[in-house]
């Protein structure tokens, strides 16, 4: 498990509730601009499902200069430049958050737990991941699951309002349970 520091979980206890969620959507994506995030996958998704959504906004460090492009490239060619926008990395979350109905993490790589998926859910923003990046960790949290562009849409659909999920968030990925959980895998039991 990844973890949350004292300060990301009293965030939780101070974001401002969400009673609904517009619709469309306005979308987020917390990534470095590398192959395995999937954004490349994710932008033609949004294509074929482009009624769920009205913007994305896709924060992050353009660490691969050939994948920024290819990105680029990809929201150019399915006509998307005016709902898409790529941002510099955030490092104020609160205000990204904010902007957004729901984070989208689209990894396609090797990925273990996304600690951007804490973070949104630590500010009552809704998630929806690949199935690749889902965990059981998440089965009691509002985390939506999509394989591809055939059920991204009804992931989206299903995207709704956060409940105060921060004494689950301490009791779950505080540093505290992390280090419990090592100290038993390394006894072995």
């Amino acid at each position: 498990n990844n973890f949350l520091d004292r300060e990301h979980l009293s965030m939780a206890r101070r974001a401002t509730p969400r009673s609904e969620v517009r619709r469309p959507l306005v979308l987020g994506v917390l990534a470095r601009l590398i192959w395995e995030k999937g954004i490349v996958e994710l932008v033609q998704e949004l294509a074929a499902v482009s009624g769920s959504w009205s913007d994305i906004h896709i924060a992050g460090e353009e660490e691969d200069p050939r994948y920024a492009n290819a990105v680029r490239e990809r929201i150019r060619s399915l006509k998307l430049s005016d709902r898409v926008h790529l941002l510099p990395h955030h490092r104020e979350l609160g205000p990204f958050f904010d902007r957004v109905d729901a984070l989208v993490v689209p990894s396609v790589g090797n990925e273990a737990q996304p600690t951007v998926v804490l973070e949104a859910l630590a500010y009552r923003c809704p998630v929806v991941v690949r199935r690749t990046v889902w965990s059981e960790d998440f089965a009691s949290l509002p985390v939506v699951s999509y394989s591809d562009a055939r059920d991204l849409g009804s992931a989206l659909e299903a995207v709704g309002p956060v409940p105060d999920v921060a004494s689950e968030l301490a009791q779950q990925f505080s540093a505290p349970q992390v280090v419990r959980v090592l100290v038993r895998a390394g006894n072995g039991s």
